[in-house]
């Protein structure tokens, strides 16, 4: 049912008689509805109803109904911004406005001394792609606040790629990733990765003391990027991680989250270099006994490359007498060459049965014969 303007005056008289008693319930049912109208005397009543209640929620909604009213809004939220109490909820309604018309009063209250007011004007400029709004933002990097800080990096990093200025922009970004908030640090990988600024992603991971989610969101930002460049980034890294050592408690760690990073390469140019890297690691990690977490994950993430290369190498991971590891394989396979991947299995038993010491064929080990077999039982003909 719509609702026109013969339901705004008994509205009005409705919200005059319980403005008495702040527990009734009406006052927020009346609010969502006098948002509905558009009307200058509803929004005029919605301003006046969040600068007399008591009650947050009602408050709250009010805030909303004067948003959904639009520009008509405007000069109430403007008034709204001039008083403490109220400066909060006057610019979340102007961020839920989603106007251009609404970005100069946000501009207007992003140095507020209340933190939680800088926080939603940032955020909420966040939605616009006005040129005057990217200096704002970039001001905002420095902010004391950890949440202006991090509404700062989301938009900026929204901007990607079309930010004016960018490499000025990185550095001060890039000064973030060591921020001593974590989650700022993370955010500011985030945002890198979609400036596509590899060099300071690189560079942090060989800073000491650096966390290792930090870490594991710098491989994830390089992933993103999913540039040669970039992958030649994550090989090394895997290797590297690979042959760390027992004073590195991260190694493995790193080496697990690079693991799974490679398998969710998308661009078809790259998987082939991406299983490349896995099949290299997949060689160094049996020789140097890897977990089971790691195995699995190889055969996870070379299942869904799914690059006919992988699939003798893994058959090589059924040696492995944990199931779980087994299963993922076995999935992998069955992924790598679904038509006629069983019919292989077989074969290769059944060669290692009739001529064990083939000169140009290493043996199977009775672990991967033992594999094969599990492998076949689960995968019926």
């Amino acid at each position: 049912m719509r609702l026109g303007p013969a339901t705004l005056s008994p509205l009005l008289e409705l919200l005059q008689e319980v403005a008495g008693d702040p527990e009734d319930d009406l006052h927020w049912f009346i609010a969502r509805i006098l948002g509905e109208l558009r009307h200058p005397l509803a929004v005029a009543a919605l301003g006046q109803l969040i600068q007399t209640t008591n009650q947050a929620e009602v408050a709250a909604i009010a805030a909303t109904s004067l948003a959904k009213s639009g520009e008509l809004a405007l000069p109430v939220l403007s008034q709204l911004l001039h008083q403490p109490e109220q400066r909060v909820l006057a610019a979340q309604a102007l961020t839920q406005l989603g106007l251009v018309v609404a970005v100069p009063l946000l501009i207007s209250v992003v140095d507020d001394d209340d933190p939680q007011v800088r926080a939603v004007a940032v955020e909420g400029l966040t939605a616009f792609r006005d040129p005057q709004i990217t200096p704002v933002l970039a001001a905002a990097l420095g902010d004391p606040s950890a949440t202006v800080r991090l509404a700062a990096l989301r938009g900026l990093g929204s901007r990607g790629q079309q930010l004016p200025q960018i490499a000025a922009l990185t550095s001060e970004i890039a000064r973030l990733l060591e921020d001593l908030n974590l989650e700022v640090g993370l955010q500011a990988a985030i945002a890198l990765g979609r400036l596509q600024a590899l060099g300071p992603l690189d560079r942090l991971l060989d800073r000491p003391l650096i966390p290792l989610a930090l870490k594991i969101q710098v491989l994830r930002s390089l992933a993103w990027c999913e540039t040669p460049a970039a992958l030649e980034i994550l090989q090394r890294r895997l290797q590297a991680s690979l042959q760390g050592g027992p004073e590195d408690p991260d190694c493995h760690g790193i080496s697990l989250a690079l693991i799974q990073i490679l398998g969710r390469i998308e661009r078809s140019d790259l998987q082939g270099t991406a299983t490349d890297s896995l099949l290299a690691a997949l060689s160094l990690g049996q020789h140097r006994c890897w977990s089971p977490d790691q195995a699995a994950a190889c055969a996870l993430s070379l299942g869904q490359l799914a690059h006919s290369q992988a699939f003798e190498p893994l058959v090589q991971l059924l040696a492995r007498p944990l199931a779980p590891v087994r299963f993922q394989v076995i999935a992998a396979l069955k992924r790598i060459d679904p038509d006629h991947g069983r019919q292989r299995l077989e074969a290769m038993r059944l060669e290692a049965i009739a001529t064990p010491t083939a000169p140009d064929t290493p043996p199977l080990t009775e672990g991967t014969a033992d594999g094969i077999a599990f492998a076949l039982t689960e995968w019926p003909a």
